[in-house]
């Protein structure tokens, strides 16, 4: 006859010890300081990919609004007294900047009877949080901007001049902490007059002078 105590300890399931809780533990710590960064990198990357298609169809539009306007871009409302180039609308009714391309890309001026930023004009890896408001994600370069007393035709201008880009310090070797970045301030994407759009490492332009539009050109 068997010894029940004999048939019992073989349905005993095995406990784990402290030793080995602490190193299951240890392995996990370890594959997540490992995926962690590339997570992050994956993040990253697809934040810039959807900020560089976001430039796709802006700039689609852009040519657009030039080609009903005598190749000339938007008014950039200096001489009315605007000063943000973030700005795309001044006293809620002169859309300028990137303002008048809403019409062009489709998308409404309001959004339940208010203003606000289309979300196709808020960039994924900007650092300051979006609403509807008067502010965009982008910029458009002021040196090729239309104005009363200064019309510049887009074909008069060097075709790897940046048009639109990153919102974002592209000047000095360290951003200023008070002005929002895009993308951490390591780089831009950039639409150029010549309809490419391409990712522009801050290191290109961090020795350009402090917002001189007009140095914007062959960066790529």
């Amino acid at each position: 006859m068997l010894d029940p105590r004999s048939r019992s300890s073989k349905h005993r399931t095995h406990a784990f010890t402290l030793v080995e809780l602490m190193a299951v533990a240890a392995i996990i710590a370890v594959l997540a300081a490992l995926l962690l960064p590339v997570i992050g990198r994956m993040q990253t990357q697809a934040k810039k990919a959807k900020c560089l298609g976001n430039l796709h169809t802006i700039g689609t539009a852009f040519f657009a609004y030039a080609n009903d306007h005598d190749q000339l871009a938007p008014e950039d409302g200096t001489y009315k007294g605007n000063t943000s180039p973030s700005l795309w609308r001044y006293n809620d009714k002169d859309y300028v900047n990137l303002g008048p391309l809403f019409d062009y890309a489709g998308v409404p001026r309001k959004l339940g009877g208010r203003q606000y930023t289309p979300q196709l004009f808020l960039c994924p890896g900007d650092s300051y949080t979006l609403d509807y408001w008067s502010t965009c994600s982008y910029w458009l370069n002021w040196d090729i901007t239309a104005r009363p007393d200064r019309k510049k035709p887009l074909f008069t201008l060097p075709p790897r001049t940046l048009a639109i880009f990153d919102r974002g310090e592209w000047w000095g070797k360290s951003p200023a902490r008070n002005m929002n970045q895009n993308h951490d301030a390591v780089g831009f994407n950039a639409l150029l007059l010549n309809g490419s759009v391409t990712w522009i490492p801050r290191t290109k332009t961090s020795d350009l002078p402090l917002w001189d539009w007009s140095k914007l050109v062959n960066l790529d």
